[in-house]
């Protein structure tokens, strides 16, 4: 089992990027309370996938209604969750609508019940699939990017460069590779890496978290800075770190062998993310991850030219911030 701590990613051979965590052997009484709500989401789903075949719309409508309900009993009660809305862009490109938008505290209660959120009161934004295809995943990853191309770019530190102001999600409650055989779990992360390929042209436009109740989560890594190697660990890396060393993205997905469930791990990240924002998320998401509901997790790297990732301010800071004890807005770490 890994030793390293969350939010410290190891690099391995060919250009492996992986995760672990600290827990004592034995899983936690509330991975129990995790078990419960995946059955909870399973049966939901049975209900929800014989209604699809008579009215699609309103089956759609009642899969997002389950996640809204996870989130808003994990989350603060302060943090509201709304179904449904437009999110309004900052740039010049058409608005659409958006499953699920998670509110900010702070965001003024008579504006909540508009068509239209301002993008400074979205804490997280998600798009909800039944049962997740490979059609589903594009327009997952599509939506992620489109959402991205609306913001002005936030320039300040390596986090505000590399990650979008606030994190966007796919939620699925199944998947349609259910036939003996198939490898869905191989299914999902081929398709995803692949179409983060194809899609993302910056770090910060890649979808965030993709779960799939019954089978997974993945989501994305970002690690800002990596020193120019003198033997590199792969060919591409080294190439591209022959000037000012790299920034590296990489998709992750939890272990099926874990104890605790893809929506455990959904919720801690989404809890450590928000943290950054509001520090009295961070004992319960700084609890969640010790308890080991991150699970253990490895992912294939994507390395970015650091000029292309950062303005030139941020740039010049990278060599002596990025490495500096206790800086998560600048730091080799997970966000």
């Amino acid at each position: 089992m890994s030793q390293e701590r969350e939010g410290e990613p190891a690099l391995t051979q060919g250009g492996r990027i992986s995760v672990g965590r600290e827990i004592e052997e034995g899983a936690p009484a509330h991975a129990d309370w995790f078990r419960a709500l995946e059955r909870e989401i399973k049966e939901d789903y049975d209900r929800l996938h014989q209604e699809a075949l008579k009215d699609p719309q309103r089956a759609g409508h009642g899969g997002e209604g389950t996640w809204a309900r996870v989130l808003e009993n994990w989350l603060p009660s302060s943090y509201e969750v709304v179904t449904r809305k437009y999110i309004l862009p900052e740039t010049n490109v058409p608005s659409f609508e958006t499953d699920i938008v998670v509110l900010y505290p702070s965001y003024p209660k008579p504006l909540r019940n508009r068509e239209e959120i301002l993008v400074g009161g979205v804490a997280a934004a998600f798009s909800v699939k039944l049962t997740l295809d490979a059609a589903g995943i594009r327009d997952g990853v599509e939506r992620a990017v489109a959402l991205r191309h609306g913001l002005r770019q936030i320039h300040g530190t390596a986090r505000d460069e590399m990650a979008g102001p606030f994190p966007v999600g796919l939620l699925a409650h199944s998947h349609t590779w259910k036939a003996s055989g198939s490898t869905p779990a191989d299914n999902v992360a081929n398709q995803f890496r692949s179409l983060d390929n194809e899609l993302v042209k910056h770090p910060r436009e890649s979808l965030d978290y993709l779960c799939v109740a019954d089978l997974g989560l993945w989501w994305t890594m970002r690690t800002p800075y990596l020193p120019p190697f003198r033997n590199g660990f792969n060919e591409t890396i080294a190439a591209i770190q022959q000037g000012e060393g790299t920034a590296l993205t990489a998709i992750s997905q939890t272990d099926p062998g874990e104890s605790f469930t893809a929506i455990a791990a959904l919720i801690t990240h989404l809890l450590a993310r928000l943290a950054y924002t509001d520090p009295t998320l961070r004992p319960l998401a700084d609890n969640l991850r010790r308890t080991g509901t991150l699970g253990t997790s490895q992912g294939l790297t994507r390395s970015w030219d650091v000029k292309s990732v950062f303005s030139e301010i941020v740039r010049k800071q990278l060599p002596n911030q990025a490495f500096q004890t206790g800086s998560e807005f600048w730091g080799s770490a997970v966000f």
